[in-house]
């Protein structure tokens, strides 16, 4: 089996989060506005309810758009850009690690705290064996 080191892991997250290092586009800037995408934005920043928020559709409609979107929009309402994580978990670099574990290296990237807001993006979340389990974990601690 591969082993797959942090720091392989961390250049990875620091290529797919080019926002982390300081202004820049999103991958989907100027591909127009997904129709969805105020209601998705909406629950993505309701803050007064502790839950994770699930994206669901056919293939090739336009979710992955729809995540950075949102992200363009944290990022143009101010939220601090090392608070929001975009992940494909697609990508073979984070097979082995858990949600939790990679939740923890933003943590760690960043110095957040446990109690500082975050949004964190699961792109293709499907690939990660009993998600639903390792999510609902992540959203409860």
């Amino acid at each position: 089996m591969l082993s797959v080191s942090a720091k392989e892991v961390e250049d990875r997250l620091r290529f797919d989060n080019p926002w982390w290092g300081g202004p820049g586009e999103t991958p989907f800037t100027s591909l127009p506005r997904r129709g969805y995408l105020p209601s998705f934005y909406n629950l993505v920043t309701d803050l007064a309810v502790n839950r994770a928020v699930i994206l669901l559709g056919p293939r090739r409609v336009g979710k992955t758009v729809m995540l950075h979107q949102a992200i363009e929009r944290l990022l143009q309402y101010g939220v601090t850009p090392t608070r929001i994580m975009y992940l494909s978990l697609d990508t073979p670099v984070y097979t082995g690690f858990s949600l939790e574990r990679l939740a923890g290296l933003m943590a760690e990237l960043h110095g957040l705290e446990a109690r500082d807001p975050r949004y964190i993006f699961f792109d293709e979340i499907q690939y990660l064996k009993d998600w639903e389990r390792h999510l609902k974990s992540l959203v409860d601690s």
